[in-house]
């Protein structure tokens, strides 16, 4: 049996169509990511281990700070929301991210303001 802590957050490897930013406030699209960034995304996210959401509030104080909001849609044409916090380089649906998948996020978060 595998631990809480060594599964995958979601079984959604080779799923990812889009990953895009999206509006906290209302949910509208903002920005997608480059197909590059998307693919490296896809590969990386469903390896990150899957930390309860109890344990996390824990660890990250409450999940303090400012979060992006993230819109996964999958192949199959449904999504899936998450939020990425932003001083916790913390995804919730809970896992920690890779020093570089929080590089990834914050290098195509500048491109909503990119001209």
């Amino acid at each position: 049996m595998i631990s809480a802590e060594h599964r995958p957050v979601f079984d959604i490897s080779g799923k990812i169509a889009v990953v895009r930013f999206v509006s906290g406030n209302d949910g509208t699209k903002l920005k997608d990511f480059t197909p590059q960034a998307t693919a490296t995304f896809s590969e990386a996210y469903p390896k990150l281990n899957y930390v309860p959401f109890d344990q996390m509030y824990k660890q990250t104080k409450g999940l303090a700070g400012n979060s992006y909001y993230l819109q996964i849609e999958m192949k199959d044409g449904s999504t899936r929301n998450l939020a990425y916090h932003i001083q916790s380089k913390a995804f919730y649906p809970a896992g920690y991210a890779t020093p570089e998948l929080a590089q990834l996020v914050e290098e195509q978060r500048k491109r909503i303001y990119a001209k």
